[in-house]
C-alpha cells in the first residue's frame, strides 16, 4: 500500500514539481519520543511495520521517479525543529549520512522554518552547514516568524530582524553549482497574514511578511533588502556573522 501510494504521488507531483517530500516529520524530538528507544523516529502507523521507513519509502520513490522518466525530480525529507533542536538536527544527519552510504537516494532536507523564538542569525547559519555537510541540498520549507496581534513596532522589527537572518544563512549556503549541496531556496509558508494556519479566534501570531492587507510589513522589506545587499556583493553591516 505504501509503495503504490507513493509511486502515485511522485507521478503526479513530477508533473508540476522539481522537488518533491517524500517523507515529512518523522524524526523524534527528545529522547523519549524516540521509536523504537534509542531508535531516531517517532512512533507512527508506519514505523513498526517497517525496519527501516525511510529506506523503503525513498527506494519506492526513486523507481517511481525512473519508470516516470523523471531524473531530475528532487526526493527530500522534510522536518522541523531543525534550527532549533541540537538533538534531532543531530540525529537526522547522522541517519541520513547512514542511509545515503548505503545507497538510499535522498537528495535533500526540507528545513521548516516555524520559529516562535529568536534564534541567533549565527546559530541557524550553523545549523544550515551542519546539514550541508551531508552533501545534501536544502531547502527552507516553511518558514514563519510569530509576531503577535498586533504584529507592528518592536514587535515587528524583531520578526523581520529573524527572517533576515534566516534569508542571510541560506544566501551564506549556496550550492556552489546547480544540483549540488547547500541551501537553494527559502520558502515562505504562505505570504499574508491573512491566510496563515498560526492565525485562529483568540490566538493569532501573523507570522508572515505581509499583513492581511497584502501591504508589506518590516519583515518584507528587510528580506528585500537582504536580496540587494548580495545581488550587489556588499556585506551587510548588521550580519558580520555571515562573512
Amino acid at each position: 500500500m505504501l509503495t503504490t501510494h507513493i509511486g502515485a504521488a511522485i507521478k503526479e507531483a513530477a508533473a508540476r514539481a522539481w522537488v518533491t517530500d517524500v517523507v515529512n516529520e518523522p524524526f523524534a524530538d527528545h529522547p523519549g519520543e524516540a521509536f523504537p528507544p534509542g531508535g531516531v523516529y517517532k512512533n507512527t502507523t508506519w514505523w513498526p511495520r517497517l525496519q527501516e521507513p525511510l529506506a523503503v519509502a525513498f527506494r519506492a520513490a526513486a523507481d517511481a521517479r525512473a519508470g516516470h522518466g523523471l531524473p531530475g525530480l528532487g526526493l527530500f525529507v522534510n522536518d522541523y525543529s531543525l534550527l532549533t533542536n541540537d538533538y534531532k538536527r543531530a540525529n537526522l544527519i547522522r541517519h541520513v549520512t547512514s542511509l545515503r552510504s548505503a545507497g538510499v537516494p535522498i537528495d535533500g532536507v526540507g528545513v521548516q522554518a516555524h520559529l516562535f523564538g529568536r534564534p541567533s542569525g549565527a546559530s541557524m547559519l550553523q545549523a544550515l552547514r551542519e546539514i550541508r555537510a551531508v552533501g545534501v541540498r536544502v531547502q527552507v520549507t516553511e518558514n514563519d516568524v510569530h509576531c503577535g496581534d498586533p504584529c507592528e513596532g518592536d514587535a515587528a522589527d524583531s520578526q523581520a530582524k529573524v527572517f533576515g537572518d534566516l534569508l542571510t544563512a541560506c544566501l551564506a549556503t549556496l550550492p556552489d553549482a546547480d544540483g549540488g549541496a547547500g541551501c537553494e531556496a527559502h520558502l515562505t509558508w504562505g505570504f499574508t497574514d491573512k491566510h496563515s494556519w498560526l492565525n485562529k479566534p483568540g490566538k493569532v501570531s501573523n507570522p508572515l511578511p505581509f499583513d492581511a492587507n497584502y501591504q508589506p510589513k518590516p519583515a518584507a522589506l528587510e528580506m528585500l533588502a537582504v536580496l540587494q545587499h548580495w545581488a550587489a556583493g556588499a556585506r551587510d553591516p548588521t550580519r558580520p556573522w555571515a562573512y
